[in-house]
C-alpha cells in the first residue's frame, strides 16, 4: 500500500488509495441535543437489598446509640449513689 507524500491519503487495505477530502468539504458535526429536563432525568432507586442493608445500618447505630446512653445513664446514677454514701461517710 502506497501513500502519496504531499497529500493525506486514506490507504484500503485491498490497495487502493482514495484521497481525503479537505477540512472544509467535510460536513459541520450535528448539533449537540440540549440537555433534559430535570423532572425528566431519571434516578434509579436503590435496590431493596440495599434499603434492607441501611436500614439494618441505622438499626444497629440507633441500638449501639442506645447502648451508649444507657451506660452513660447507669455511671452517671452509680457515681451520684457513690458520692451520696460518700457525704454520708458509709463507705
Amino acid at each position: 500500500m502506497m501513500q502519496h507524500p504531499a497529500a493525506p491519503w486514506l490507504a484500503l487495505p485491498w490497495g487502493i488509495a482514495l484521497p481525503l477530502p479537505p477540512h472544509q468539504l467535510l460536513p459541520p458535526p450535528p448539533p449537540l441535543a440540549p440537555p433534559p429536563h430535570p423532572a425528566f432525568i431519571h434516578i434509579p432507586t436503590p435496590h431493596h437489598r440495599q434499603v434492607r442493608f441501611f436500614l439494618y445500618q441505622k438499626k444497629k447505630i440507633i441500638i449501639i446509640k442506645t447502648i451508649i446512653q444507657n451506660l452513660v445513664i447507669r455511671q452517671i446514677f452509680f457515681s451520684s449513689i457513690f458520692i451520696y454514701l460518700k457525704k454520708e461517710k458509709k463507705i
